[in-house]
């Protein structure tokens, strides 16, 4: 009877997979029967344009158009060109233009205070630099000597050192 149940057990895994080929098999079916729609399509569209004459609109130009230029207008034309010119000269040169990058806030000339704050602020920044720089290389010589392993004083010896220092 054991020997029935593995046939049966088997047997059913057996089924399931061949379902799984069948679907898969279906899907392939279905994405080739697509594919050739598709291809009927566009052999049925490409037909169509080769029985179709082509029309007039089609069949190259012999000749190629030349398209005219407009003649550019000029002040001077008009004869009012200097006035227009020159308004334009002053007018250019008195507007406060916010867009104009000649007017721009960062390009105006420094005061002298400024300049002169700002050398010390980076004389103070260049003074914490050296300070900081001398400490990490007084602390790196500390340690490759063993300094920093030391056992501070205790007791006496605390005091006399204490005693010492006045």
């Amino acid at each position: 009877m054991s020997t029935n149940k593995a046939k049966t057990t088997s047997t059913v895994v057996k089924l399931q997979q061949v379902e799984a080929l069948i679907e898969r098999l279906e899907r392939r079916i279905n994405r080739t029967h697509n594919a050739w729609v598709k291809a009927c399509t566009k052999r049925r569209r490409l037909n169509a344009l080769l029985a179709k004459e082509p029309d007039d609109e089609r069949k190259p130009i012999a000749k190629p158009v030349e398209l005219m230029k407009p003649d550019p207008v000029k002040p001077e034309d008009y004869g009012f060109a200097d006035t227009i010119i020159g308004r334009d000269k002053a007018a250019r040169a008195a507007a406060d233009d916010p867009l104009d990058v000649r007017s721009q806030p960062w390009l105006k000339p420094r005061n002298e205070a400024d300049e002169k704050a700002k050398a010390d602020i980076l004389a103070a920044k260049a003074v914490i630099k050296k300070v900081k720089a001398k400490a990490s290389a007084d602390k790196s010589r500390a340690k490759r000597r063993g300094e920093l392993r030391k056992m501070p004083l205790e007791g006496k010896a605390a005091l006399a050192a204490i005693r010492e220092s006045k």
